[in-house]
């Protein structure tokens, strides 16, 4: 899994190139669930409900309300963990401490 994401505006379809940011239903270091909204945008033809491409946190906003963006450009980064917060995982590595090997008797 991604610790983090970027929201972009997606094709949207017929042409369009362009949509206005409507409204931020998550505000930045608000939690997230893989694919709840979070923005909302208007093009010429519809309102559009943009999903959380995560679980986890809103990093940072690109777009204020009323913005008019294109097509491809960011509208938000998404994090695993909340800014400032350190990692709750444990590395993949990290393997427990190998036993010592007995001691050998010393001969004589």
């Amino acid at each position: 899994m991604a610790n983090s994401a970027l929201l972009t505006l997606p094709d949207l379809g017929e042409g369009l190139t362009e949509a206005r940011v409507l409204s931020l239903l998550t505000p930045a270091g608000g939690k997230t669930e893989v694919d709840a909204p979070v923005v909302v945008v208007e093009t010429d033809k519809s309102v559009v409900e943009l999903p959380a491409p995560l679980t986890g946190y809103v990093a940072e906003w690109f777009v204020r309300e009323s913005d008019v963006i294109r097509v491809g450009e960011p509208l938000a980064r998404f994090d695993v963990e909340p800014a400032g917060m350190p990692s709750l995982r444990m590395p993949a590595t990290l393997q427990p401490p190998a036993a010592a090997p007995p001691a050998q008797a010393a001969t004589a």
